[in-house]
Order: structure tokens, then C-alpha cells, then sequence
């Protein structure tokens, strides 16, 4: 018989840096572990089991989504004892880990099991070996540190034989069946390869290829991989981008030729990757099956190195403005870019130039004409913010002379002097000294007393709380610099970062601007102006 809401977690962890081991420490075999402890232990009966599982999660950080689902649970009293393998499935941060054994769990009123370290929060520190606990858990926190060189010459050893170690395939090639560690081509994809390299090598550039794929409604890798139910890092809008087609001219794969070592964790316990040079990276010809041959692909690495005539274009500059970061399209979403003409600097999406899709605008805009339109803006926010300083000034004047904490705590004395005059005069009455009608009239006049001088007091509480709001709107260093730059003659990096988070432009005539201060400081005010 299950016993009402007593819960019983049983956590699973398992993750690469585990090493060998793995196959000890699988969520299957913690999972039958577990389970068959529970069913031995006739004070676990009748429990219910929750399983929390995080398969693939590093054990260096608690930051684990099946961990702090657990950990939810125990603040909402919902489970009052975890069970696990051992203490390095809990975590493998020493201080971290210690933290949870010794604080949190205790302040939850959760029971800590580990199985195979024989440890119980239930048994009496000092009935348990606490030195050895706390050796254990500083040998798991060392323990990712100590086997990530192992894991890495394991991975190299493997990427040197010529095998594929993505999770994704290259676009262009599927997974041979089976397993990840083989390519093998994707009719679909790879025919949309053939027609890059082929109008590349024809003299279309990059651009011009973009534009073509877009107008056939082709989905670009992202999105091709995303629907074959890959994790994409980001699937995009959809949109191919000459960047897109320069990766593709550059994938060393549609060659026949596997890439390995492209980036390397540091340390496992950071996750934090660095990308690996070209030259440093571990390459096995004829791996699979060729999309492109040797010649097309080194035909197209001149014309990208730009060592074979083409058409000749007039290179643009980038460069940096006030703007930077700040300008989006607002019909695509996508960044702008600034780039630099004979005579002047000209914001432009560069969605329009490959695709119509979202009728992005054409041509763009001159920079110093949205240096104007933006101006015009910023100084009427500017005037909002100064009127409505004044508005509360004003109001804190008023609200300031009519009320104060002294007051109210004065107010509070005085009906703690009538509640005690009350109960005074109730003895009186339970003692005979005076009767009932006179006790009666007495307490009815101080009840009275004492419930105007209550609403006396939740009026000026209410007084006090918007005199601070007033004070505390009054003190926001956002806002008083705002309001310090005055009227604004000339844009520059320092207001336009302090006031304005996104532009969003749409056309010549319609440039919208999400401020970078809450509303609630210019009621009222209009986000867009139209030029």
C-alpha cells in the first residue's frame, strides 16, 4: 500500500566525463540498483518513486535540468528522501556537493541515501566516517580534471581513424545506418552542394548563389537539419546568406575527406570550447563517397582566395558607428550593416539583397539621416523624462507635508493607549464596579476611536509607500543621467548606449526604437516616429 505524498527520488546521472567506467555507472544499471535497494528496505515501503534523470550532464555544476526539477520538489515538501549510487552521481563540485550534504538537504527535511558509499544523512555524523565523506567528494571534484586528458587522447585516437564524431551530420550527407561514425550521401541535399559549387565555379558569387537558393524556396542547412529532428544551435529565418553558401565552398568533406579536432573543450568541469586552426586539425582522406571532385573544390578555394579572375567588385568597408549592434530590420529581424560609399555611410539589411521574403527594405538608408530622425527622438524623450521629474517632484512636496513614519507611529501609540483603556474598563465591568449600559458606552466611544485612527493610519501608509516609490524613481541613476543630458545637439556612443536598447527600421518612413528605461518613467510617450 502506497503511503499518502511520501515520495521517495531516486537521481540518475551519467556523462561523458565518467570515462570507462560508463558502462558501470549507465542510467540502466543505476536505475535496477536503485530500484532493487528500495524493494529490500522494508522502510521505504509504500513510498512512491519519482525518478529524476540527467543523461549527458556534466557533474561539475548543479545547473542540471532533471537535478533541479528534484530540487523543486524537496522545496515544495514533496519528497522527503534521495537516493542514489553513490555521491559523485549527487555531483562532482566538492564544495558544491559538500554544501547540499550538510545544508540544504538538512534545512529541507530531506534524507540523503548513497548506496555504494554507504552513506545515510539519517545515521548521526558521528556514527559515520565524516573525514572520508568529505575525501570522497574532493576526489570527485578532481576526478573530471584527472580524466580529461584520457577522454581527449581517446577522442584523437578515434578521430585519427578516420571516423565522423559529430552529432550532426555534414549537410550534403546523412549517418550511415547504424551508427554516427559513417557518412554516406543524401541524394537531396547533396545535388543542392552540386549546384553551389557548380554556379560558383561558373563566376556567380556568393551573394548571387544566396539569391537563387531563396528564390527556389530552398531550406537552408539549419532548417533541412532541424526538420530531420537534429538539435540545430539555430535554425534561423530560413534564409540563405552568402556566409551560408562560403561555409559550404569551404566543407573539406564533399570531398570524400573527414575533419576531425575543429574545436576542444579545455576542461570538462568549464565546457567551454575553443576553436582549433585549420592546420592543427585532424584530416582521413577517402572516408566515404564523394560529392565533389577534387578539381571543382580546389577551383572554387582559388576563386575564394580570390586568385582567379571574376567578376571585379568594388570592395566595402565596414566600420564602426554609434549605432553598432543597436539597428535591426524590422521587417527580417536580422542585424544591418553599415557600409562605407565615396561620399557618405549607407545602413542597409543584408536579407533584401538575397531574398524578397520579408520586403525588406531596398537601398537603405543613409546613416546621417537616421542620425537625425534619431535625434529628434532622443530629445523628446529627453523633455518627457524632465516633465515628468518636475510631476514628481511636485508630488513628493505634497505627499512629503502632509505625512511622515512619525506621524503613523504616533498614530499606532495612540491606539495601543485606547486598546488598553478598553480592556481597563472591561475589568471594571467583570469586577461589578460599573455596570453593563456604562461599559457598553465607554468601549462603543474608544472602538470608534480606535477604528478611525486605523483608517487614519492605512491612508498614510499608503501615503508613505508612494512618497517612496517617488524617492526611489528619484534616485535611479538611469534616469537622472537621461535627464542630465539636456537638449542634445549631436548623437554620440554615450547617449545612444544609455538610452536606446533596439532600432528597428522598416523603411525611410517608418524607424521604430525600443528605449533602454522602463515606461512607467515617460507614460504616455510614443515609440515611433514617422519622417
Amino acid at each position: 500500500m502506497k503511503r499518502k505524498d511520501e515520495y521517495i527520488a531516486i537521481y540518475l546521472r551519467l556523462s561523458d566525463e565518467d570515462g570507462e567506467q560508463g558502462e558501470s555507472n549507465s542510467i540502466k544499471n543505476q536505475r535496477i540498483l536503485l530500484r532493487e535497494y528500495i524493494q529490500r528496505n522494508p522502510e521505504f515501503s509504500g513510498m512512491i518513486i519519482e525518478e529524476f534523470v540527467d543523461d549527458g550532464y556534466s557533474g561539475t555544476n548543479y545547473d542540471r535540468p532533471g537535478f533541479q526539477r528534484m530540487l523543486k520538489r524537496a522545496r515544495e515538501g514533496k519528497i522527503q528522501v534521495i537516493l542514489v549510487k553513490d555521491l559523485s552521481r549527487l555531483g562532482r563540485n566538492t564544495i558544491e556537493t559538500q554544501e547540499y550534504i550538510e545544508k540544504v538537504f538538512p534545512f529541507l527535511g530531506v534524507r540523503l541515501v548513497a548506496l555504494n558509499d554507504h552513506f545515510d544523512t539519517k545515521i548521526p555524523v558521528q556514527n559515520q566516517n565524516d573525514l572520508e565523506i568529505k575525501f570522497k567528494n574532493l576526489i570527485n571534484g578532481l576526478y573530471p580534471e584527472m580524466c580529461s586528458k584520457n577522454i581527449k587522447l581517446q577522442k584523437r585516437k578515434t578521430a585519427e581513424q578516420g571516423e565522423f564524431m559529430g552529432n550532426i551530420p555534414i549537410y550534403g550527407y546523412a549517418f550511415k545506418e547504424g551508427g554516427h561514425s559513417k557518412l554516406v550521401i543524401d541524394p537531396e541535399t547533396a545535388e543542392i552542394v552540386t549546384q553551389i559549387f557548380t554556379l560558383f565555379t561558373q563566376g556567380k558569387s556568393l551573394g548571387a548563389i544566396a539569391k537563387i537558393l531563396n528564390d527556389e524556396q530552398v531550406d537552408t542547412p539549419a532548417t533541412y537539419l532541424g526538420r530531420k529532428g537534429y538539435k540545430v544551435a539555430r535554425k534561423g529565418n530560413n534564409i540563405w546568406y552568402y556566409t551560408t553558401v562560403k561555409s559550404i565552398l569551404k566543407e573539406k568533406s564533399y570531398i570524400g575527406t573527414i575533419v576531425n579536432h575543429r574545436t576542444e573543450v579545455s576542461v570538462i568541469s568549464t565546457k567551454k570550447s575553443k576553436t582549433i586552426p585549420p592546420e592543427e586539425r585532424i584530416e582521413c582522406e577517402n572516408q566515404h563517397e564523394a560529392i565533389i571532385s577534387k578539381d571543382i573544390f580546389e577551383q572554387a578555394a582559388l576563386l575564394l582566395k580570390g586568385n582567379m579572375p571574376r567578376r571585379k567588385k568594388v570592395p566595402q568597408k565596414t566600420e564602426r558607428s554609434i549605432f553598432d549592434k543597436k539597428i535591426r530590420c524590422g521587417c527580417c529581424g536580422n542585424k544591418m550593416r553599415i557600409r562605407i560609399g565615396p561620399k557618405s555611410r549607407r545602413i542597409s539589411c543584408l536579407t533584401q539583397s538575397v531574398s524578397d521574403k520579408y520586403g525588406c527594405m531596398k537601398g537603405g538608408i543613409q546613416e546621417e539621416e537616421l542620425k537625425q530622425v534619431i535625434l529628434k527622438m532622443v530629445n523628446y524623450q529627453i523633455r518627457l523624462i524632465s516633465d515628468f521629474w518636475s510631476v514628481l517632484e511636485e508630488k513628493r512636496k505634497s505627499i512629503h507635508l502632509n505625512n511622515s513614519k512619525q506621524e503613523i507611529e504616533l498614530l499606532e501609540n495612540k491606539m495601543k493607549e485606547l486598546k488598553k483603556k478598553r480592556f481597563l474598563i472591561y475589568e471594571e465591568y467583570a469586577e461589578g464596579r460599573i455596570t453593563k449600559e456604562h461599559y457598553q458606552e465607554k468601549a462603543k466611544k474608544l472602538s470608534s476611536k480606535i477604528t478611525y485612527y486605523a483608517e487614519c493610519k492605512e491612508e498614510m501608509e499608503k501615503q508613505t509607500e508612494k512618497e517612496e516609490d517617488i524617492e526611489s524613481l528619484q534616485k535611479d541613476k538611469h534616469l537622472r543621467k537621461i535627464r542630465s543630458f539636456g537638449e542634445v545637439e549631436q548623437l554620440d556612443s554615450e547617449i545612444v548606449d544609455c538610452m536606446i536598447d533596439t532600432i528597428y527600421i522598416y523603411s525611410a518612413d517608418r524607424i521604430e526604437v525600443k528605449w533602454a528605461f522602463q515606461d512607467i518613467y515617460i507614460e504616455g510617450a510614443e515609440n515611433k516616429v514617422t519622417v
